[in-house]
């Protein structure tokens, strides 16, 4: 089936406009309005159900469940419509029944959207959207819900349904929340979603705030209808299929970021408001607070804070160990670099001075490297190098240290080992070199008065003599064979 093309979902939009301003307009007990008010979300569960078929997408329960929320409010309307041309209306009625009903197909269907019900993979923007939820929730709570269960001149049957209605719009807007908080594809359909709930839920608080105050009464029915034409304007968009897509890579995981600059404030901003309604309630409840629930919601909130805070803490404790990895750390072979390699041998030529201890040094480099890569590639060199790294580190012992020095060239560190000792393991790693390759090394003691600096010169310069020598080979920098042979205590001795 052909896909709808976006110009038409425009063509889609631009008709629910016209119809929004057709309900403004006309009287509210006009043949064509009261029509109007069930077809719109009649129209919109034929659309979204369309908007599937058409388009395929991964998941289409998200999509029924928004569908099933359309029809429910047509048939809220139909029993609506009914009721008042038989003079049979009553709040509450069936047909606050069939309205609340749809609130939960409603939220269920966004929830689905939102990354795949992503919650443990992006705990970080539940946690914001949790917290800016129970701060809006504390404040519709206090100003609005509250009085209205305490209105003596409605029965608690009306009571219950005029705050059932905020709480569900509540928890609508709550949702939108989450959308803004979690990673992913940010397409039209998504935008379209997001204004098709400002303006079914939106309206409607504003409404709300506007009789509470007795300042105005809005019109929330030309809004309504701009909102279903929305909500299936989004599934008759092409990028309905993308909306659960990740921008965390591969796996679907979520890529963490740290808090912005604008988030921290409006999180801050929630929890300043909770202390903040303190003095709103007071002028509008005559000095009557409601401490409970104003304690309840602070606690909530700095809980849910300090969870947050805990998060952001470990995870940029994770980034800086992975920071002092990636500095330390060769990514090819996974063994020190030359930076941690300046770091050890230090370290090791201090320990050795403090103990009297011998220690060797040497720089290894791989025959004729340059050609291999030529031969066989530049992959396949890379995997030489990774295979030689780990091939030598095995015939290694865990106090010795091996690092990549730079290229082709490694660094040894031989801790407690004579110069005689070091040579049998020059031969044990010749021989476990890979892919039949060999190496040319040079070796040098530390004379145990000497820098670091001046080791690595004698040993790069022994280097450089196995290399003219033919290589294949290892010479020893500055050793007579008599101190190669002393025992450890005496060869300490002399130096």
């Amino acid at each position: 089936m052909r896909r709808f093309r976006a110009p038409w979902t425009a063509i889609w939009l631009g008709c629910g406009v016209v119809l929004a301003v057709l309900r403004a307009v006309l009287p509210p007990e006009a043949l064509v309005t009261v029509l109007l008010g069930i077809a719109s979300p009649t129209i919109a569960t034929g659309a979204i159900v369309l908007g599937v078929r058409m388009h395929r997408p991964a998941s289409r329960l998200p999509w029924y469940l928004l569908a099933a929320n359309s029809l429910c409010v047509a048939f809220a309307s139909l029993v609506f419509v009914i009721g008042a041309y038989d003079g049979t209306v009553d709040f509450p009625s069936w047909a606050d029944a069939l309205y609340l009903a749809a609130y939960p197909f409603e939220a269920a269907g966004l929830l689905l959207l939102v990354q795949g019900l992503s919650w443990r993979r992006d705990r970080t923007g539940l946690l914001d959207a949790l917290t800016l939820s129970t701060g809006l929730g504390l404040t519709m709570w206090l100003l609005f819900m509250r009085p209205l269960l305490e209105d003596t001149s409605m029965g608690l049957g009306g009571r219950l349904v005029s705050v059932a209605y905020p709480i569900a719009d509540l928890l609508l807007i709550s949702v939108l929340i989450r959308f803004f908080t979690s990673p992913g594809v940010r397409g039209p359909a998504f935008w379209l979603l997001s204004a098709s709930v400002l303006l079914l839920s939106g309206t409607d608080v504003v409404w709300l705030v506007g009789t509470s105050l007795g300042t105005y009464e809005l019109d929330t029915d030309p809004f309504y209808v701009l909102g279903t034409f929305c909500l299936a304007g989004a599934a008759l968009h092409p990028s309905m299929t993308r909306f659960t897509e990740s921008t965390g890579g591969s796996g679907g995981a979520v890529k963490p970021e740290l808090i912005s600059t604008g988030r921290v404030l409006l999180l801050g901003s929630a929890c300043l408001l909770t202390p903040a309604l303190l003095f709103p309630q007071g002028l509008l409840r005559h000095g009557r607070v409601d401490w409970l629930a104003t304690g309840i919601g602070c606690m909530v909130m700095f809980v849910l804070v300090i969870v947050r805070m805990i998060g952001m803490v470990q995870q940029i404790q994770a980034q800086a160990n992975q920071l002092d990895v990636l500095a330390h750390y060769d990514s090819l072979t996974g063994i020190p670099n030359r930076r941690a390699w300046d770091g050890e041998l230090e370290k090791h030529i201090e320990i050795a001075g403090r103990h009297g201890d011998a220690l060797v040094v040497a720089i290894i480099d791989l025959d004729h490297f340059k050609q291999y890569n030529d031969s066989h590639g530049h992959p396949e060199g890379d995997v030489l190098l990774r295979d030689a790294a780990a091939a030598w580190r095995s015939q290694l012992r865990a106090s010795d240290v091996l690092a990549r020095y730079g290229g082709e060239e490694f660094g040894v560190i031989l801790n407690r080992t004579r110069l005689v000792d070091s040579e049998y393991v020059m031969e044990r790693l010749l021989a476990a070199t890979p892919c039949a390759q060999t190496f040319s090394a040079g070796l040098a003691q530390w004379s145990g008065t000497e820098t670091a600096a001046q080791l690595v010169a004698r040993a790069d310069s022994a280097l450089y003599s196995a290399k003219r020598a033919g290589r294949n080979r290892w010479h020893v920098s500055g050793a007579r064979p008599e101190e190669s042979l002393l025992p450890l205590a005496e060869t300490t001795a002399r130096s």
